[in-house]
């Protein structure tokens, strides 16, 4: 195989495809980052099918979220917003949270008073005391959290009660 092949030869090829196996694992990896430079070098449609795939294939929340972060810096570097947030949406339904495309203004009030219920009257100090978040689910959860946030900025109206929140 000439070495021009070798590199154009999707990764799975390489490796087995033993369910949980490090080799799974990297070819996934590698599946994931050719799809980050299929999009920035502009076959944007290739990245898309390629991070499709690899949600279906997806392990785990904490790979699917790998993916879904991919695929929000894909949809929104193409200006498709409301793909964006459909996407994180369906992640956060996948780990048992239901948030609304189009939430109330009453419900967001809501939730924002809850949270800072729960914060009580702690000074912002008192997080920094906090050991760091180490169960991996739940950092996979923030980051995808992270990159629906910055679409909400990009967006008019369909996530505006998302901003109050910041």
């Amino acid at each position: 195989m000439s070495r021009r092949s070798a590199i154009s030869t999707p990764a799975p090829r390489y490796f087995p495809k033993t369910p949980g196996s490090a080799a799974t694992r990297s070819s996934s990896a590698i599946e994931l980052a050719r799809a980050e430079c299929e999009y920035m070098s502009g076959a944007t449609e290739a990245a898309e099918d390629r991070l499709s795939i690899l949600s279906r294939r997806a392990r785990d929340r904490i790979d699917l979220a790998s993916v879904v972060c991919v695929q929000t810096n894909l949809f929104g570097m193409t200006e498709r917003y409301q793909r964006t947030v459909e996407t994180c949406l369906d992640y956060m339904r996948q780990v048992g949270i239901e948030w609304s495309l189009q939430a109330t203004t009453t419900k967001v009030r809501r939730e924002y008073e809850r949270l800072w219920n729960q914060i009580g009257d702690r000074p912002i100090e008192a997080f920094l005391d906090l050991p760091r978040m180490s169960d991996l689910e739940c950092r996979a959860t923030m980051d995808v959290l992270a990159g629906l946030l910055g679409v909400a900025y990009a967006m008019n109206g369909i996530c505006s009660p998302l901003r109050s929140f910041t």
